[in-house]
């Protein structure tokens, strides 16, 4: 940021165009202060924002905003961990359909810019979040707009970690089970964050090892097995019933994982970060 004042005084004090900074500037640094764990990261993106809007129409054409810097502001936003993370995004996703519906540019609210949304509701400690998150993915969908893999996998971290005394376990594993059931492409993580909803919320110790050995399979089928899902598996069951999935899991030839049940996580492990997908 000192960098960016610095080229913008400069500009500004010798007329110097080629020294503004621009819209990528920006954006690597809300990048850098979304990792900041800075608990005051979501007020500075949005100050950051503000006065790109401000020099933007002063004429400073390069600090232009688009749908990536609205999305990396709601993403410092959500990981400020703030009470009020949820409110603050959607009033930014506003603010975007605003300047779209008025012809401002690329600022239509994206996939990944919804996701920021959801992940607010999974970090907050507030009642309802995994109704508030499916909400949200019922949002997108309504929009005509395809949810990554990721965007259930946020879903479902926000049913797994629904932890407000006030909620219905019921209700957060019926959204759980609804959302995995309606995955695209489900990942390592979404059966990681599926069994969790399972060892979280299910009660019942031989319901729990049905569910359990059933999403176990179909993990194995998709080539999905990883440390992180065994981990998971382990807690839904008893030792003994875990020393029967880890039978079946490993090839006593390499003592490791079947390689038929492991083949596609690489390759979700080396899937690219959403803010460097492209946006639907």
């Amino acid at each position: 940021m000192d960098w960016i004042v610095h080229m913008q005084q400069t500009a500004e004090r010798e007329g110097r165009r080629s020294l503004r900074p621009d819209k990528w500037g920006i954006n690597g640094f809300l990048t850098a202060l979304a990792k900041s764990g800075e608990p005051t990261m979501g007020e500075e993106a949005e100050e950051v924002l503000d006065q790109m809007i401000e020099y933007y129409h002063r004429g400073w054409v390069e600090l232009k905003p688009c749908v990536l810097t609205f999305t990396n502001v709601c993403h410092c936003i959500a990981l400020s961990g703030a009470d009020d993370a949820v409110e603050r995004c959607l009033g930014i996703i506003r603010r975007m359909e605003g300047y779209h519906e008025q012809g401002f540019g690329d600022v239509r609210p994206s996939c990944y810019t919804w996701n920021t949304v959801i992940n607010a509701a999974a970090k907050s400690k507030r009642k309802g979040k995994a109704q508030i998150a499916f909400q949200i993915l019922r949002r997108m969908q309504e929009l005509a707009l395809r949810p990554p893999t990721v965007t259930y996998n946020s879903v479902l971290n926000a049913c797994g970690y629904a932890d407000n005394p006030e909620d219905d376990p019921d209700e957060i594993l019926d959204i759980a089970t609804t959302v995995f059931e309606e995955a695209n492409n489900p990942n390592y993580i979404t059966y990681s964050s599926y069994l969790r909803c399972i060892c979280v919320f299910v009660k019942d110790g031989t319901k729990k090892r049905e569910l359990t050995w059933k999403i176990y399979k179909k993990c194995c089928q998709d080539g999905q097995l990883t440390q992180m899902v065994m981990k998971q598996i382990r807690r839904c069951l008893t030792t003994q019933q875990y020393k029967e999935v880890v039978a079946d899991a490993m090839d006593p030839k390499r003592s490791e994982y079947k390689e038929d049940y492991t083949k596609n996580a690489q390759l979700a492990k080396l899937s690219p970060d959403f803010r460097n997908s492209n946006h639907d």
